[in-house]
């Protein structure tokens, strides 16, 4: 009895105890100080933006801290950005509005919180990529940019070190995290429509009408200065217009009757009409003498003698100096400044101009990715020459493996097919290379004359930005050979001192070129040219003659030619005048610079209906047909060959020819990791052959794009991998150590 009342109490006392388990839960724990303050920040954010008239408020001053971040990135300088505000005070308001029209999209959202997120990893990323941008160029960043970010990762170690590259991670890493957090984390915020709705269709009317007023009255028809347009205009009107601004706007009197007069009047003008139609083995040459016509562009190449208040040891470009003196040269008008060498490529090789164009568009970016185009390959192609287009930097860059063929080229060398790869102290490859290679490739045709479009690389930035930078370049015991005076106080002076050395440099590489073909029994023209400024802060520059828009040409040749005298141009005058000098005049644009050649009328018109039809209209010009097809391009020249294969265990050497550091080994068409040893040995790890297996070697840019292979090799019964075989093995290592010595 005693022990049930024990167990019962026991069992009372045991139930009290859960009971006061239950109703006493164990106390949180406490959160830290930064996480309350996190959380309480959260809360005020999430109260405010369902809170009407303090949401528009907060937005409105938002916009305004954005815009002046991106106002301050494009200039540089916190402090600037507001004597920009101080300066222009309502092109600021109006960008300021055009930002707060998109943040007033967050009214019409349940996921404020991750839409607020969202505008601002956008906003800060244009703000950040514009600020790294403008530290290597002197065009600030625009739509057209984004086009080629895939070719800017072969070159980001160039421009950006392993500090920056990392930071980089970083931020991108921290923005994702921010988008996935606040998306899958963030509170849903309450609408009112009845508020939400109509004051959303306020701010877009307002931003609209504002748009439209503001743009009639200050916008000029085009950009052509785009780094002065964005400090005017403003950086986000700017940037949206490179958004929605692209192509060719159609001309008023496009019609079927304007295309046909123009088209009669250029038949009429030209003596050989009909070359057009006729094959290359039956064109009549319409000079006496057809020359190897040579371009070439220079990257950031320009007169320094012509900046004012600089001061040399020696001529910083005597061989171009001499070249002027005796040979027909002038000055060059081209459509980009600091940047855009395709652009001022596309214009003297289509005879367009990109004033027509959208702002500040690549046309290789656009409409040539798809459509071929009338050019000077195609216009010289109809008299029998071959077409070779050559770059010593990557094939992918501006998609010109894929452009070229759209205009004519029958072949494209790039670095990745070209031999003894020199580079200079940034690591662009050295433009004295291009010397070898154009010999070369007018070898390569010997019955044909060639028409080379050589675009170098050498003189591109990025500039050292400090004096202990351009030391490390030009150390004591290899000094810079240029020695400038007179920019002591500029603070780009390491730039501009390793800029004049390397364009020093680039003029060797003319006069080495010009000594080449002047022994030569072909008769060769080369144009050369610069394609840009070089990427400094240009405003502060003043150029003795000409302006910032303006480069210089020389046309040499090794025999008389027909003018001694040429005149200023346009880049997009260049390649019809040189083909006016020999009688060449197949093709429409080029018929239609040479109609109106020093005739002083305005012939923009004509210029602006002919490059519509032929690129967004119906090609009436042409009767309604494509009249060229893209060629099967060959990349590079060279034949790419494997003789042989060395198999030791799993590592394999493949020997051949015209291998260089793009070389790389495919087995049954993957791609494995490859070490090159020299032009005739490349290597891999890991890899056990069978008899059948297929190999080649492929040249791969940096980005990962194919521009030429060689033949497939096909693996013999012998040379398949035999590990228990100690005769098969001992002799591959005998043809290992015949072979060329590893570096």
């Amino acid at each position: 009895m005693k022990e049930n009342k024990k167990n019962i109490t026991s069992q009372m006392a045991g139930s009290e105890q859960s009971e006061s388990k239950q109703e006493k839960p164990q106390a949180p724990k406490p959160q830290s100080w930064l996480r309350r303050k996190i959380s309480a920040g959260l809360d005020r954010f999430y109260a405010l933006l369902n809170t009407k008239k303090q949401l528009l408020l907060f937005l409105a001053f938002w916009s305004i801290l954005l815009n002046y971040l991106l106002e301050s990135s494009l200039r540089k300088n916190f402090l600037l950005g507001f004597v920009h505000i101080l300066a222009q005070p309502l092109v600021f308001a109006f960008n300021s509005l055009l930002i707060f029209a998109f943040f007033s999209l967050l009214l019409l959202l349940k996921r404020r919180l991750f839409g607020f997120t969202v505008l601002n990893v956008v906003f800060l990323t244009l703000a950040i990529t514009n600020y790294i941008v403008l530290l290597s160029r002197n065009t600030p960043l625009n739509a057209p940019d984004f086009r080629i970010i895939k070719s800017a990762f072969g070159v980001v170690t160039i421009y950006l070190n392993i500090f920056e590259q990392i930071l980089v991670v970083l931020l991108i890493l921290l923005g994702l995290s921010l988008l996935a957090f606040t998306y899958f984390k963030g509170r849903l915020s309450e609408r009112d429509m009845s508020f939400s709705l109509p004051t959303f269709a306020i701010v877009c009317c307002v931003t609209l009408s504002s748009v439209l007023l503001y743009s009639h009255a200050v916008i000029t028809a085009h950009f052509s200065d785009l780094p002065n347009a964005y400090k005017e205009y403003g950086f986000t009107f700017s940037f949206l217009c490179s958004v929605v601004d692209r192509g060719i706007d159609k001309p008023d009197n496009y019609t079927d009757e304007s295309l046909e007069t123009l088209k009669v009047s250029l038949d009429d003008h030209s003596e050989t009409k009909e070359q057009d139609s006729k094959t290359p083995e039956n064109t009549v040459i319409p000079s006496e003498v057809t020359p190897n016509i040579i371009f070439l562009q220079l990257e950031s190449f320009y007169d320094p003698t012509n900046i004012e208040g600089l001061h040399f040891n020696e001529d910083p470009i005597p061989v171009f100096h001499s070249l002027q003196e005796n040979y027909p040269s002038g000055k060059l008008t081209v459509p980009s400044i600091g940047a855009g060498t395709a652009n001022t490529e596309f214009e003297v090789i289509t005879g367009m101009d990109l004033d027509y164009f959208g702002v500040a568009e690549y046309p290789y970016l656009s409409v040539l990715q798809d459509n071929t185009c009338e050019s000077v390959a195609y216009d010289l192609k109809a008299y029998g020459y071959a077409a070779h287009a050559m770059h010593n930097h990557t094939g992918s860059f501006y998609d010109r493996h894929k452009v070229f063929p759209n205009l004519g080229f029958d072949t494209f060398t790039s670095i990745e097919n070209m031999q003894n790869i020199r580079r200079n102290e940034r690591g662009w490859a050295k433009d004295a290379m291009l010397a070898d290679e154009i010999k070369g490739v007018t070898a390569f045709t010997p019955n044909q004359a060639d028409l080379v479009y050589a675009i170098s690389v050498q003189g591109h930035g990025k500039y050292p930005v400090s004096a202990e930078e351009f030391d490390e370049l030009y150390p004591p015991e290899h000094p810079a050979h240029i020695r400038v005076t007179g920019n002591e106080t500029d603070p780009e002076k390491p730039g501009v001192d390793y800029w004049v050395n390397q364009v020093h440099d680039m003029d060797a590489f003319l006069g080495s070129l010009v000594s080449e073909f002047a022994a030569s029994k072909e008769p060769t023209v080369i144009i050369m040219y610069g394609d840009h400024l070089p990427s400094f802060t240009l405003d502060n520059w003043k150029i003795k003659d000409g302006n910032l828009y303006q480069t210089q040409f020389v046309i040499w040749s090794n025999f008389d030619l027909p003018e001694k005298n040429a005149p200023d141009m346009h880049s997009f005058e260049l390649s019809s005048y040189i083909m006016r000098m020999f009688g060449f005049e197949s093709g429409y644009i080029n018929r239609l610079h040479q109609k109106y050649y020093a005739s002083g009328k305005d012939y923009s018109g004509e210029l602006h209906l002919l490059q519509y039809d032929l690129l967004y209209g119906g090609k009436k010009i042409y009767g309604g047909a494509d009249r060229y097809l893209p060629t099967n391009i060959r990349y590079g020249y060279r034949d790419i060959t494997i003789s042989s294969i060395a198999h030791i265990g799993n590592n394999i050497f493949v020997y051949g020819e015209n291998f260089n550091e793009y070389s790389h080994i495919y087995v049954n068409g993957s791609k494995k990791q490859t070490s090159y040893i020299d032009n005739g040995c490349v290597s891999a790890g890991n890899i056990v052959l069978h008899t059948g297996d297929r190999i080649k070697i492929v040249q791969v840019t940096t980005d990962l794009v194919e521009v030429g292979e060689s033949d497939i090799y096909v693996i013999s019964e012998s040379e398949a991998d035999a590990p228990d075989n100690w005769f098969h093995n001992f002799f591959s290592i005998d043809r290992l150590m015949s072979g060329k010595e590893v570096q």
